[in-house]
């Protein structure tokens, strides 16, 4: 007979999810909560969003209960048979095969995280923006107009920015305004973008609503003549893709030729789907388009 010590109970609901419940002989417990959180585990594989999140949700809520649950059970106990509770390789089981398990789902989610770490994607995607990408959805789609794609840049670097000329189109930029196939891409001027530099400075960029056939999204316009915002006619050539950021003055994309240039299909790797953290908290849990 003995009692538990609260500290251990939870140590090890936090290894194990439920390891603690079974440290205090609640063994029912320990098989709800473990076989819970591998279910929730298995949900991170779902090629769906929503099921996506609600895995990962529900297995962090399911851990932190069962770490609180066993910290104050065990504080309840007075004092217990420990029978098999007394061996090690009793505990080390459960730890193998949630340990196990997370790598296995791990590696077969169909979503991955991305750190967004320079301004070229502003006003859609800010720095410290992390977001979801989904890794298989050109496994089952097409490239569209408007998508915000991760691909391998010539030099291999991972690069965010969104499509804006698909195979055989003419690109050209007048003035900061594109021109598509001779079709002026329309728009309009919104409030400005507003952010404080290193320096506490504040800082105001143009900012408009642009229309790419069915996608509407915002961008910046510091000038209307950069470097880039008067060009020749980009050819896309079959397999590739013109791509731009949406902070036009700030972005290194596919008008530089010879840094980015087109984009072959194949280095097109993931689609942006989901903001899950941000320093500006009104941004967390936002989808993108």
């Amino acid at each position: 007979m003995k009692k538990r010590n609260p500290f251990i109970a939870a140590f090890l609901s936090l290894i194990t999810p439920g390891l603690g419940s079974f440290y205090n002989s609640s063994n029912n417990l320990f098989y709800l909560f473990f076989i819970s959180f591998i279910f929730f585990n298995y949900l991170i594989t779902i090629n769906n969003i929503y099921v996506f999140l609600a895995g990962i949700f529900l297995g962090i809520l399911l851990w932190i209960f069962s770490i609180l649950h066993s910290f104050f059970q065990a504080r309840k106990i007075k004092e217990i048979e420990l029978g098999k509770l007394k061996k090690f390789y009793i505990y080390l089981i459960p730890i193998i095969i949630v340990f196990t398990s997370n790598i296995y789902f791990s590696s077969n989610t169909k979503f991955t995280s991305f750190h967004i770490p320079a301004k070229s994607m502003q006003p859609t995607l800010l720095v410290g923006d992390y977001v979801f990408f989904d890794k298989n959805y050109y496994l089952k789609n097409e490239v569209k107009y408007g998508d915000l794609v991760v691909f391998k840049t010539k030099d291999n670097v991972d690069f965010v920015k969104r499509v804006i000329g698909m195979p055989g189109d003419n690109v050209q930029i007048s003035e900061g305004k594109i021109l598509l196939n001779n079709v002026l891409i329309k728009k309009i001027k919104t409030d400005d973008f507003i952010e404080e530099d290193m320096l506490g400075n504040i800082e105001r960029t143009r900012k408009y609503k642009e229309k790419l056939f069915n996608v509407e999204y915002e961008v910046l316009d510091l000038m209307d003549n950069g470097i880039v915002d008067n060009t020749n006619i980009y050819s896309v050539p079959e397999g590739h893709y013109f791509v731009m950021g949406d902070n036009r003055d700030n972005s290194l994309d596919s008008r530089f030729i010879d840094k980015i240039g087109f984009v072959p299909e194949d280095k097109i790797l993931h689609r942006a789907n989901f903001i899950y953290w941000a320093k500006d908290k009104s941004r967390i849990a936002s989808f993108l388009k």
